[in-house]
């Protein structure tokens, strides 16, 4: 996934969250067209640091973007995708993991 275009654009907050992505495990299965989502999301994210007040709508959009690439533990699940972890684990299921 390439580094974010003309970072100093964006807020720190925005850089952190496209850096998040960019190094998040499942970045290694992103096609084009989910770095291209990502790229229309840093809009978004910038917005929504911006604001003074809640928008609850660019909030739920965002939320229902990142699930949609799997941004938690039970999206990633719902969607039947593995990603290494940096530890000796190498599934996904954080409940199997918990309960052994």
């Amino acid at each position: 996934m390439p580094e974010l275009s003309h970072a100093e654009r964006y807020l720190p907050e925005v850089r952190e969250w496209w850096e998040t992505w960019r190094n998040s495990a499942q970045a290694e299965a992103f096609l084009p067209t989910d770095v291209q989502r990502l790229k229309v999301l840093v809009l978004l994210v910038q917005r929504i640091y911006e604001m003074e007040g809640a928008d609850l709508k660019a909030y739920a959009e965002l939320r229902q973007q990142e699930s949609l690439l799997g941004g938690t533990v039970l999206d990633r699940q719902r969607l039947r995708m593995k990603v290494k972890k940096e530890t000796e684990s190498t599934s996904d299921d954080v409940l199997g993991d918990l309960l052994g």
